[in-house]
Parts: C-alpha cells; structure tokens; sequence
C-alpha cells in the first residue's frame, strides 16, 4: 500500500469512528430517587369496567342476567420530598388529600364503604434509596385498604414502573410486573398478577418545564391458580390473561412522573368451587382499568 493509500485508509477509519461515537444513543438513568427539597401535586383517576357473566348458565335463583360493574376513584396527592441522607437515600412524605370513590351495578350506585375516610389526611412517608428503590414505608393504617404492597403498586404507577438500567432513545427494555387485581366478589381477596412490560425510550426533550423521558409501553401477562370462595370452604380457579400499555412522561431533572396514561384490558373465568349451585358454568369476567395520572 503506497503512501497515499494509506492516508486514504486512515482517514476513512477516522470517520467511522467519529460517527461511531456520534450515533451511539445516550443512556439515560430513569429509574431515580425523588429530588430532595420539593414538593409535589399528584392527581390521579382509575376508571374500572367490570363485565362480569355465566355463559350458558342455567335460571338460578339470583342469577337474572350478566353483571356490569363500573368503578371510578380520583383523588389528590402532595408529596413533600425532605433532603438528602449522607447515604444518598430521601425520606418522602405523601398526603391524601381529597379521595372519591363512586360505584355502580348494573347502572345502579353502590355504597362504597368508608375506605375513603380511612385515607383522607393520612401521610405515609417512603424512603428511597439513591438507586430510587422503595426501601422502607412508615404511617400505614394498621388494617384498612391500603396495604404494604399496594402503596408499593401505587408508588409504583407514580414512577411509571420504570426500567432499573440506563437505555437510550430507541432502545426497549423488559421488566417484570407484578399486579393485583381486585375482584366483584364478597370477601374476595385482590389476585396477583405476574406480567412482563416492555418499555421503550421514544424520546428525550428540552422545554420551558425541564428535561424529561417520552416513554411507550406494552404488557402481557397470564395467570392461573386458585383461592378461596367467599364460603371460605371452597378452592375458586381462575384463569386470566392481559395486555395493555400506555404512555409516560418522566421530568428528569425532579426525578418524578411528570404525566402517565395506561389502560390494562383482562379477561379470564373464575370457576366457582365445591360450593358452587350444581351445573353453574365457570364465571367470565372481562375488564378494563385505565390510570391517568399527573403532576405539578
């Protein structure tokens, strides 16, 4: 190779490289502690359609016909972040400020019980690692609705179930989710649902509000096993499917969901156990949960 060549070679491989380094996507860490020192506004609605039938059931008492369930809950939030921890960790305080449930059957409205009441004014205070890990939950109601695990579902929606490694614009990641499903029935217990969600970066944005991640994601998930009957003699088995997915606005700089639109479509039948009417049919119930939710 004469010499001229050899500049030719090198200057090619310069380029390459250069634009190796130029399309390679900046990795963004998503998953993050609440910035310390603030304070946030989270409203929140979850719509709930219920259907909830006996396909080929034969008339039995009490059994005139399909079931529609309709639930609506908004309420408010305040977060107030404190500062940081010489281990990195943030103790943050949440607020239920306002908490509406209404519910109907069959086009008729519910009582709704005094879960409302029991939230309202309550403050749980949340610690974050700084990894953005829920590491520890203090001020829950000794017994009442709100639970370890659902605070962790519900903080969890609040940070958009988001991924735990840096990615880049572009580039999708797959986590495991876990959620529970709650049930039409008397005394029955919410059921776990393990899923997979695969999350995509779509975008990174600079506006007058700040930095923030456009995210899209998908789920699917399955799950089949049994539980108790609310005659508390019996074993119920179910078995469900789901998909769903949504969009996430992540403000980077606060470290918390600036906006998040998901909808989870489930569909599955619940056989009724040994207590059961003879010859009734499994029950289908098909649902549909969409969860809005927004900061300030």
């Amino acid at each position: 190779m004469n010499r001229l060549s050899r500049v030719i070679a090198a200057a090619v491989v310069g380029a390459l490289s250069v634009a190796a380094v130029f399309g390679q996507s900046e990795k963004i860490n998503l998953r993050m502690a609440p910035a310390p020192d603030q304070t946030v506004r989270v409203t929140m609605a979850q719509d709930m359609d219920i259907d909830v039938t006996f396909e080929g059931a034969p008339a039995l008492p009490g059994l005139a016909g399909p079931i529609r369930m309709v639930i609506r809950t908004t309420m408010t939030m305040t977060q107030k972040v404190g500062p940081r921890k010489p281990d990195g960790s943030v103790d943050a305080a949440m607020t239920y400020d306002q908490i509406k449930t209404d519910m109907s059957m069959n086009g008729q409205s519910l009582p709704t019980g005094n879960d409302a009441g029991q939230l309202t004014n309550l403050t749980v205070t949340a610690t974050y690692n700084r990894n953005g890990e829920l590491v520890d939950i203090k001020g829950l109601p000794v017994a009442g609705v709100l639970t370890a695990d659902s605070f962790k579902q519900m903080m969890g929606s609040f940070y958009g179930n988001l991924p735990a490694q840096p990615i880049g614009v572009g580039e999708s990641v797959t986590t495991p989710v876990e959620l529970a499903l709650p049930l039409p029935l008397p005394g029955g217990a919410p059921m776990k649902m393990v899923s997979t969600t695969n999350t995509k970066l779509v975008s990174v944005e600079n506006s007058a509000a700040g930095r923030s991640a456009r995210l899209e994601a998908s789920t699917d998930g399955k799950m089949a096993g049994d539980m108790a009957a609310p005659d508390g003699k019996s074993r119920m088995q179910f078995d469900f499917v789901l998909s769903g997915g949504g969009t996430t606005v992540m403000d980077l700089a606060r470290g918390v969901l600036r906006s998040s639109v998901n909808t989870i479509n489930m569909n599955g039948t619940i056989g009724m156990g040994n207590g059961a009417p003879a010859g009734l049919p499994p029950m289908r119930i098909r649902a549909n949960v969409t969860m809005t939710m927004a900061s300030e």
